[in-house]
């Protein structure tokens, strides 16, 4: 779509990020399927869309799925001509969403590259924000904005975000490629109902 079109201009003009690649992470499975999307960067410290309704049933937008924990389902599909990948987190919470590709050795927190997302309780905004940590404490602010929202949805104590990024990574150090074989993820989210990052107690994991 031209909105897909202008947001992949912005993002290599803006973080010099033209690699790319032929295959793919975790035991992803590499899926053709092509997508039209919506979003808009709303500064250089988050991604934010304005959706209205129910978010359609994930399993027909997204092949492949996995339930990391009780509370915290992860969809996500590839397309391999744009270098993107996208993904959904279904969340039994009304606060916000963690995500992220791990440092690979250890598969934890530091050396994270992170995504913290939320559904605006009032305008029903989803908001993003590309973040990295470097030690276990709340993630700073990336310089380089590389994951967007793309839809998303909040209803009966369930949130629902879904977002984009290239599965290669820009020049940004703060980031992190998606490379072939299988790749460390962490996840969480709030251990209340809250929309402001605050620590997720016991409700996060990695894999």
């Amino acid at each position: 779509s031209v909105c897909s079109s202008i947001l992949l201009l912005l993002q290599q003009l803006f973080c010099n990020n033209i690699g790319m690649v032929t295959t793919t992470m975790i035991s992803f499975i590499l899926s053709m399927m092509m997508t039209m999307m919506i979003g808009h960067l709303s500064s250089s410290s988050s991604s934010s869309l304005f959706v209205s309704g129910a978010t359609s049933s994930l399993s027909d937008s997204y092949p492949n799925s996995v339930v990391l924990m009780s509370t915290y389902t992860l969809y996500w599909r590839v397309d391999l001509p744009r270098d993107d990948i996208y993904f959904a987190m279904e969340v039994d919470t009304t606060g916000y969403i963690g995500f992220g590709i791990a440092e690979q050795n250890a598969g934890s927190m530091p050396g994270a590259d992170i995504m913290i997302g939320y559904v605006d309780d009032v305008s029903g905004a989803v908001s993003v924000t590309d973040r990295y940590s470097t030690q276990y404490a709340t993630p700073a602010i990336d310089d380089c904005q590389n994951w967007f929202a793309v839809g998303g949805s909040q209803s009966n104590g369930k949130t629902i975000i879904e977002v984009r990024r290239k599965l290669s990574s820009s020049n940004d150090t703060q980031d992190r490629p998606i490379l072939p074989g299988e790749t460390r993820i962490i996840f969480s989210h709030a251990s209340s109902g809250s929309d402001i990052l605050a620590y997720h107690g016991t409700k996060r994991g990695s894999t």
